[in-house]
């Protein structure tokens, strides 16, 4: 009862965390244990100490246990462990403690009591339960083979032919070079494929955990995935229900960015959308596909139907959850700490007719440097991001002169053909210190003619998004979405081998 009060003092009006409470009080048990069994293990021992020179040979913490009782846990605990026979200072495993713990936090409820009967503990939950009509939607997509949005497919990728080396070499007729390259491409498709193959045995292991558990507790309270779950408690939509359940699902749809009034009425534009998703799913003219978060998207539907057949949509009782998110979170931290006016209106501090979108800014940024240290194209480019014409000196910071001079590349510039396999010699030559400025002017052009155009929202968000945690250099360029240009531009070949120095060179140039 001490360590529960104590614990629910501690954290204030929301109490102490369940999970904490009872591994606290498991632990609290098992010193409590180990005091006692230091006690008769003392009594013992000065029982067999007949003489003085028997009495010395006690252990010092054997002649104080009632003093030991009176310390932390962690300090009985460990005197405990050194004073113990061997077998009896292991520690309980985690779940025994914790299964002890809750046991005894169930009776102190039952007997924590005022002189009215009132409870003095409470023990409270935001429940979930399984939506159980997307639950069998998804269960009949897995049992379809997969292949759905978020669905792992139930078919392995195809293995090349096997191929040894004096098999390469006869294709490349006898050229030992060409054999050499034709094999190790072979080595590294094979290697890919068996990657893919082992991720993609991961995703059904994963997607079948979280079936199974949404299975066995499809008629209680669970917690899963979000689509397949809904609060267990539905509330009546009221006044604004309605609105906040539009703009949920337009968010979905990737229209976060847009007003709130823009997005509920994209909502109001698909009502027949919306109605179909619900009626026919998985046979119908699958709209809710279109969604960033598809299986969500399906979730909403139901919500809606169910409301048109009351006759006040106010009324009608949703445990549909609505999600919301912060913008870019971290810089927010770093606008409200600094009082950032300029940085917290892009994330969205401060108020304005619809939201920013620090991301697309930043893409913005980086895209029209990449383009301009083309020299192709210019003049196509947008003239403003962040409220600031693009190409100012705002935008170039002053440690950064190397990108400021290869930004200056001459607009009338011819653009440069494919990239060629140089990233060795290049790398080589930096080493020996023969890399000259010119060197790297080229280079620089021929690096943003491969990634121009390909500075995506998606490529530029993970890097803003962590860089105010501390991330590392570590470049990681997005390449399914890239594999055409790519291809055309000479970096995968036709077979679907990637140089692997080349994307890296690429995200390199793409992180400065």
């Amino acid at each position: 009862m001490h360590t529960t009060i104590g614990l629910c003092l501690k954290h204030g009006p929301l109490g102490a965390k369940y999970s904490n409470l009872v591994t606290t009080l498991g632990e609290t048990v098992q010193a409590e244990a180990r005091v006692l069994k230091l006690r008769n293990l003392r009594r013992e021992r000065l029982k067999a100490a007949e003489d003085a020179e028997g009495k010395r040979a006690v252990p010092k913490t054997f002649l104080d246990a009632r003093a030991l009782a009176r310390l932390p846990t962690h300090v009985v605990n460990s005197r405990a462990k050194r004073a113990l026979e061997e077998g009896d200072d292991t520690d309980w495993p985690t779940i025994t403690r914790a299964k002890l713990g809750s046991a005894l936090v169930m009776a102190l409820l039952d007997v924590a009591k005022d002189d009215a009967g009132s409870p003095l503990l409470e023990h409270t939950i935001v429940p979930w339960a399984v939506n159980g009509p997307v639950f069998d939607l998804v269960k009949a997509a897995w049992a379809s083979g997969g292949k759905w949005p978020d669905l792992p497919s139930q078919e392995d990728l195809a293995l090349p032919e096997p191929m040894d080396l004096a098999e390469a070499l006869a294709r490349a007729d006898g050229d030992e070079d060409g054999g050499k390259k034709l094999y190790d491409a072979h080595l590294r498709r094979s290697a890919r494929l068996k990657r893919r193959n082992a991720e993609l045995h991961s995703l059904r292991c994963d997607t079948l955990l979280k079936l199974s558990i949404a299975e066995q507790f499809k008629d209680e309270a669970a917690d899963v995935c979000r689509a397949m779950l809904t609060f267990a408690e539905a509330k009546r939509l009221g006044d604004d229900g309605l609105f906040w359940l539009r703009i949920h699902l337009a968010n979905l749809f990737g229209l976060s960015k847009k007003s709130l009034d823009d997005r509920a009425a994209f909502a109001v534009a698909h009502e027949a959308d919306i109605r179909d998703a619900y009626e026919r799913p998985m046979d119908g003219n699958m709209w809710w596909l279109e969604a960033d978060e598809p299986w969500q998207a399906l979730a909403a539907p139901g919500n809606s139907r169910a409301r048109r057949e009351l006759d006040d949509p106010r009324d009608y009782e949703s445990a549909l959850p609505v999600h919301a998110d912060g913008s870019c979170n971290g810089l927010q931290h770093y606008a409200a700490l600094g009082r950032d006016h300029e940085g917290g209106r892009q994330v969205n501090l401060l108020p304005g007719e619809a939201p920013r979108d620090v991301y697309e800014g930043v893409r913005a940024l980086v895209a029209e440097k990449v383009a301009r240290a083309t020299g192709v194209g210019v003049d196509l480019l947008p003239t403003e991001a962040f409220g600031v014409a693009l190409g100012d000196d705002a935008f170039d910071d002053d440690d950064e002169g190397a990108d400021r001079h290869f930004v200056g590349v001459d607009d009338d510039s011819a653009p440069l053909g494919p990239p060629s396999a140089s990233s060795a010699a290049a790398k080589r030559a930096r080493e020996k210190g023969t890399w000259t400025d010119e060197d790297e002017a080229l280079e620089t052009v021929r690096l943003a003619q491969i990634v121009d155009g390909l500075i995506t929202r998606k490529v530029v968000k993970q890097t803003v998004m962590t860089s105010v945690y501390g991330v590392t250099f570590d470049p990681s360029p997005e390449r399914d979405a890239a594999v055409a240009r790519l291809t055309t531009l000479g970096c995968i070949t036709p077979e679907g081998d990637v140089d692997e120095a080349e994307l890296y060179l690429c995200a390199c140039y793409v992180a400065r």
